[in-house]
């Protein structure tokens, strides 16, 4: 048995709302900027051949006022070490559908690989957390998968987390609507 390790990246609740605004928080930025801006990302930036949002979450699924969010999380495995993209889709709800009942924001969530390697490490998994601890959704790369990918909802003010685990290996973002 591999001894389990957990990390919780952030210490702090990343703010999804405030992603709406172009604000993002500490160790997190534009998926448009980090493909093309970050040194160790080179080699995933050049296969995609600037591959950006649009093409990370599907054209089609792209609304104006949607905003994405990316981070590189690097798990170190006693079979290696990886590193992936942490993507994160935040749609907000249509507001002209009622003005009685709050609109829930929709929340793509995609992990890629991060390195030279077009496919994920088989056995990568994407997990949601409610509030609670308690998996909400939770989803496993197979040999040859791509990325990985979750949708939730919510209403705002509603905290959730991000679990990326390898071989034991997790760690976790803590995130609120």
């Amino acid at each position: 048995p591999v001894p389990s390790s957990s990390i919780n990246v952030t210490k702090q609740i990343v703010n999804l709302s405030q992603w709406l605004q172009n604000a993002f928080d500490a160790g997190w930025q534009t998926v448009d900027s980090l493909l093309s801006s970050s040194g160790e990302l080179r080699l995933a930036a050049s296969f995609r051949s600037g591959e950006k949002l649009a093409a990370i979450f599907e054209a089609t699924s792209i609304k104006s006022n949607s905003q994405g969010g990316a981070k590189v999380i690097h798990l170190e495995t006693p079979q290696g070490n990886f590193s992936v993209i942490l993507a994160v889709l935040v749609t907000p709800g249509d507001d002209s559908v009622s003005n009685t009942q709050a609109q829930e924001t929709d929340i793509k969530v995609r992990v890629i690989s991060g390195s030279n390697e077009t496919s994920l490490p088989s056995g990568l998994q994407l997990t949601i957390l409610e509030e609670s601890g308690a998996i909400f959704e939770e989803t496993q790369a197979d040999s040859g998968d791509n990325y990985l990918q979750l949708r939730i909802s919510g209403n705002e003010s509603e905290k959730f987390s991000i679990r990326v685990t390898l071989d034991g290996i997790s760690i976790t973002e803590d995130f609120v609507i």
